[in-house]
C-alpha cells in the first residue's frame, strides 16, 4: 500500500482537483494581466482575430477584462496561431513563472543551428565508423570529399 504524503501539522497533501484548481487560477491570472497589456498597447481582440484567424469570440474568452469574467484556458493550438501576432513578450507572460519565454529566430540563427546539426550529424557517422558500425562511405562524406 502506497504511503499518504504528509504536509507541515501532519495534514494531508491538496488533492489533484485542489492543485488544478490552484493552477487554473493563475494561469487565468496571467491571461487577464495579457490582456491588460494588449489593451494598454492598442491591441484590439478584433485585430488580433483577423491577424490569427482565431474568431473573435474565442480571443475574448481567452483575454476579457470585463469583471466577472471566468477566462477559458488557452489551449496549445491557439497559442502558436497567436506567435507573430502577439509580441512574444507579451506572450511569455504566461509561462513566464514557470521560467519559460518565447523567442523568434532569425534567419541567421536558423542557418547556424542547421550548421550545427549538420556538423553533430557528420560527427555521429563518423564515430560510428570508427567503431565499426556499417555506415557506407558515401555517407561519409560530401561530394567535394570523396577519392
Amino acid at each position: 500500500m502506497t504511503p499518504l504524503l504528509r504536509g507541515k501539522l501532519n495534514k494531508i497533501m491538496a488533492d489533484k482537483n485542489e492543485i488544478t484548481a490552484r493552477a487554473m487560477e493563475k494561469v487565468r491570472d496571467r491571461q487577464k494581466l495579457v490582456g491588460r497589456i494588449l489593451g494598454q498597447r492598442g491591441l484590439t481582440f478584433k485585430s488580433i482575430s483577423m491577424a490569427s484567424e482565431i474568431p473573435y469570440n474565442t480571443i475574448r474568452s481567452y483575454f476579457s477584462q470585463e469583471r466577472d469574467a471566468v477566462l477559458s484556458a488557452i489551449p496549445v493550438w491557439a497559442l502558436t496561431m497567436l506567435f507573430g501576432v502577439i509580441p512574444d513578450e507579451i506572450l511569455s507572460i504566461l509561462t513566464e513563472p514557470e521560467g519559460r519565454c518565447f523567442h523568434g529566430t532569425t534567419k541567421a540563427e536558423q542557418d547556424a543551428e542547421a550548421n550545427l546539426i549538420a556538423i553533430r550529424d557528420a560527427a555521429d557517422k563518423a564515430l560510428a565508423a570508427m567503431r565499426g558500425e556499417s555506415v557506407g562511405q558515401d555517407e561519409l562524406f560530401t561530394e567535394g570529399q570523396k577519392a
